[in-house]
């Protein structure tokens, strides 16, 4: 394909030659199949660079990402493509029925399987009461119907068509806003319209759970076959693959889902088989709040009666489950399921090797009000993976922030024929890094454990308070946990630091809402303002801080998952059991690509400038600075370490004066 060809559908004027470059991989990889890893940073524009080169070709696109502003923009593309090239793309953007529903009970439950679960049971074909069990919910969710008449979905007294063709004037440019309309005008079920649409448009724009979630994709009305699957965001997709076959059973669902049995007639076995996992529970003999492999669990349920055949017994009770669903949608008492939480439970211990996982097992209270919880988590993203991974002609992996590649490569278990990270088309003058190792007064930063003491925190209240004048508008301060970042507020604010800040903060709590960071937006505009941020928190993830809200990222310490955390525990374990070494380069993978998203937040187009300071010792060391994204690294200043606080202030008073005179 020539170069003119490429870009016939790049709907902007001038692509920069990053983008090109960008281009011709996926070109590389749509035409030779396989799977690309492509590293593309903030502002570099590779929804539009992705889209207009994989629409050139007549195979379907799936295009999943973990956020409906990513799916909103995919949309957005689509229609410039279509407006600026004079075509006629179409496309899907696949809501959660939390969005799409007009069933208001089904709407109100967050969890897909779930909710996936209330909308069967809500659902009636007209002229067969009879239709039921396994057989109804392929007919229905597949869309392949063997008896005639009408489906609809009763919500309480209303009836809500659901189709099974796809009615010619629905919007073929389908976003969400527009699906839900439609259907209100109507009365149709607008997220089974989105279902059937999907095997007709050009692209189908998802989240990650129609994929990677089997059970989810086990009842597509589309396949993943000879597509082009796209995970944008992709710096998201261990945690989720390991997320999707992770299950948690509770003595309080297991009660719940008691009393869903014992509204409907004729549900025995299952009963005393619910009544059967509260005894095993309450006597196995497993260590409280600390991993179990998965092989050991098993195990131990089988030493206490609960061995595979009991597990089979009870999945075999599935029809079972369906018919209550239906009965406690007849009688108007459909809300939040429990019992598909304990089949999706078994199902996963019956359907996958144990070594893969491990039991976490909780236990609250004495006497009377003690209480269990079992967590079963998977470790190993290459389960979820590897489930779909033959299926796209083509797998394309993108983000902003990806490294190190190989750590991606190596957990997911894949070889991609294309590895690479490109560099930035923000000019490389709007990019100012640099590592503070010691404060003001010559103290080591860091936030290992041991040296959390108020010494410390003096220095880095101290330091910032040095450094925060000769930053304009917005300063976004990262700290590693909410734990920190409260310790450190407060001996901030006994010793009056806060007040040398000299700028209103504003602080991102575990609850926080939407209006705390509207408020600091606005503030930034208008002039100084400050966010105290954690990482993994909402405003490290999904947040950007273009232009006023965000000049500069400062990030305090390094935020490693808390290691006494028992996941992260097994997760280690895990994989130095696979390998030496292993567990260790998942830890600082998974640390330093936390650091790497958080302080990409602050350049988001391609005039943005900002500054990236990180305080902390340890990001001079080698194992931790080659970590650190290619496009942010290359930008640190020199020497790596003991910086004057002196020279911080030059620097920065430089930069934002040059920046300033150019966008005047």
């Amino acid at each position: 394909m020539k170069e003119n060809k490429l870009l016939s559908l790049f709907p902007y004027d001038y692509p920069y030659n990053e983008q090109v470059e960008y281009m011709k991989d996926v070109k590389s990889i749509l035409e030779g199949g396989g799977i690309a890893i492509l590293e593309a940073p903030t502002g570099f524009g590779k929804t539009a660079a992705l889209l207009a080169t994989t629409l050139q070709y007549e195979k379907q696109v799936i295009y999943t990402s973990r956020t409906h502003t990513q799916m909103r923009q995919v949309a957005l593309e689509i229609e410039r493509i279509n407006e600026r090239k004079t075509k006629n793309f179409s496309f899907v953007v696949k809501g959660a029925r939390s969005r799409l529903c007009l069933n208001p009970v089904v709407r109100k439950i967050s969890d897909p399987e779930e909710a996936l679960h209330a909308c069967l049971a809500s659902i009636r074909n007209l002229e067969d009461a009879e239709l039921g069990g396994g057989d109804y919910i392929k007919q229905i969710y597949q869309h392949v119907p063997q008896t005639s008449g009408e489906w609809v979905c009763q919500a309480g007294l209303k009836q809500i068509k659901v189709p099974v063709d796809v009615p010619s004037d629905v919007p073929r440019l389908a976003t969400v806003e527009r699906l839900k309309e439609y259907g209100e005008k109507r009365n149709i079920c607008p997220y089974f319209l989105s279902k059937i649409l999907a095997a007709e448009v050009n692209v189908i724009v998802c989240s990650y759970q129609y994929v990677l979630n089997p059970t989810i994709r086990g009842l597509l009305s589309w396949s993943l076959q000879d597509t082009f699957l796209i995970f944008d965001e992709a710096h998201n997709i261990e945690d989720i693959c390991t997320e999707v076959l992770s299950k948690a059973l509770s003595q309080a669902t297991l009660e719940k889902a008691l009393q869903e049995v014992l509204t409907v007639t004729g549900t025995h076995e299952l009963e005393r088989m619910l009544y059967e996992i509260n005894d095993v529970f309450e006597i196995i003999d497993l260590p409280v709040e600390e991993p179990v492999k998965g092989t050991k669990f098993m195990e131990k349920l089988a030493e206490v009666g609960m061995d595979e055949n009991w597990i089979n017994r009870f999945l075999a009770q599935i029809p079972t489950m369906l018919k209550i669903q239906r009965e406690l949608a007849e009688k108007g008492k459909l809300g939040r399921l429990y019992l598909p939480r304990i089949f999706s439970f078994y199902t996963t211990l019956s359907n996958y090797d144990p070594k893969s996982f491990a039991a976490i097992y909780h236990s609250y209270g004495t006497g009377e009000k003690r209480r269990w919880t079992v967590t079963y988590k998977c470790l190993d993203p290459n389960l979820a993976f590897s489930q779909i991974i033959d299926q796209p002609y083509a797998i394309i992996l993108t983000s902003g922030t990806l490294s190190p590649l190989e750590g991606l490569e190596e957990r997911l278990g894949i070889k991609a024929k294309i590895k690479k990270s490109y560099p930035p088309t923000i000019s490389k003058g709007n990019i100012l890094a640099m590592i503070l190792t010691r404060g003001i007064h010559g103290k080591p930063l860091t936030t290992k454990y041991e040296a959390r003491d108020e010494e410390t925190a003096l220095e880095y209240g101290e330091t910032i308070a040095k450094i925060l004048p000769y930053i304009p508008n917005g300063t976004i301060l990262f700290f590693p946990s909410y734990e920190v970042q409260k310790n450190m507020l407060t001996t901030w604010h006994r010793h009056g630091i806060l007040e040398k800040f000299s700028a209103p903060i504003f602080i991102e709590e575990e609850k926080s809402d939407i209006e705390i960071l509207e408020d600091y937006r606005k503030a930034a505009r208008k002039g100084k303002a400050i966010l105290a941020a954690v990482c993994r928190g909402k405003m490290s993830e999904g947040q950007n801080f273009s232009d006023e809200e965000g000049r500069a990222a400062i990030m305090i310490g390094i935020p490693f998952a808390n290691i006494k955390d028992s996941y992260v525990k097994a997760k280690i374990e895990y994989y130095e059991e696979k390998e030496r070494g292993k567990g260790r380069r998942w830890y600082l993978d998974d640390a330093v690509r936390t650091v790497n998203q958080a302080i990409g937040r602050v350049w988001r187009h391609k005039n943005d400038y900002a500054v990236a300071i990180l305080m902390d010792n340890r990001y001079a060391r080698p194992y931790i600075l080659t970590r650190i994204t290619s496009w942010i690294r290359t930008r640190i200043t020199r020497p790596y370490s003991n910086i004057p606080i002196t020279t911080v202030q030059w620097y920065l008073q430089k930069f934002y004066g040059e920046m300033q005179q150019i966008i005047r």
